[in-house]
């Protein structure tokens, strides 16, 4: 018997920036665990806790033919249902983002590639659901996706869009 409802949990809430953060709040949590401060590391470990666990993701309910977007956090998953006719494909697409640092005398712009991962339905609607710098990071999380739901990945990052059967 095939399942009727997907789940999948497609970014982290907060940025990969701050897990130098997260450490460092991480050793001071525990150091001061066994000392008079008890209370404040537990409270410092249960927000690293919330930092650790908290993300957005996507269930999909093909039998109800309803799909919703959720932020995930400690088990409350805070969302909005919405209802679709079809799930035609997913695709990929390529863009490019800049970002300018500035400083007294100079300015310097850095030019990336990113990659950018959508599920799209029948009534125009279509939803982001990853960014990634590695075309094959997007790729592995469509697959699974495309697997489950029996829909064909699109490929429009060249100039001709390709078509992957997973």
């Amino acid at each position: 018997m095939k399942p009727t409802i997907y789940n999948y949990k497609t970014v982290n809430y907060f940025s990969g920036t701050t897990g130098f953060m997260t450490v460092v709040l991480l050793i001071f949590g525990i150091c001061l665990i066994p000392t008079y401060y008890f209370l404040f590391g537990v409270s410092t470990l249960f927000l690293l806790l919330i930092v650790f666990t908290t993300h957005y993701g996507l269930e999909i309910n093909v039998r109800d033919k309803t799909f919703k977007q959720y932020l995930w956090i400690l088990g409350y998953k805070h969302s909005r249902i919405q209802s679709y006719d079809l799930i035609e494909y997913a695709f990929i697409q390529s863009s490019k983002v800049s970002r300018t640092l500035y400083s007294t005398a100079t300015s310097t712009t850095f030019t990336s590639r990113v990659y950018n991962g959508y599920l799209k339905f029948s009534e125009e609607n279509k939803i982001h659901l990853i960014q990634a710098l590695e075309k094959e990071s997007v790729l592995n999380k469509l697959h699974f996706l495309a697997r489950d739901l029996k829909i064909e990945i699109v490929d429009f990052t060249d100039a001709d869009s390709v078509s992957i059967v997973p």
